[in-house]
């Protein structure tokens, strides 16, 4: 009987262990907008010290810009790159001169992650 018990135990605890580890969306499957838009959001939060003001017009615009990418991204680069800079001149209007400067490197920090994650791989042309 204590076998059992302490074997269930482990089925358990190994199973929970999986689960915690597979925190990212598989691959094909579509990340949530609002899920992008609450981390990206606290992220920005803690590094730019943005006041309560500045955080609820960031969700706003965070929200619009996750909302829409996914028909940006079927349509190709050059959608994608416009909906970006459209968030960025509405984010450069909400925040201070240095905040701004400081958002931009977070964003570049964030391109380098993404590319090393993929390993610099190139998608062939369509």
């Amino acid at each position: 009987m204590k076998k059992m018990i302490c074997l269930v135990a482990v089925v358990l605890l190994s199973t929970s262990a999986i689960f915690a580890q597979n925190q990212r969306p598989a691959r094909g499957e579509k990340p949530d907008p609002t899920e992008m838009t609450s981390k990206m959001l606290e992220k920005m939060k803690e590094d730019l010290a943005l006041s309560e003001d500045q955080s609820a017009q960031m969700k706003t615009i965070l929200n619009d810009f996750h909302k829409e990418m996914p028909e940006a991204h079927q349509n190709g680069r050059e959608a994608m790159e416009t909906l970006a800079n459209s968030r960025d001149a509405k984010v450069e209007k909400i925040l201070t001169k240095d905040q701004y400067a400081k958002y931009t490197s977070i964003l570049e920090e964030m391109k380098k992650e993404r590319e090393s994650r993929r390993g610099n791989r190139q998608r062939p042309p369509r």
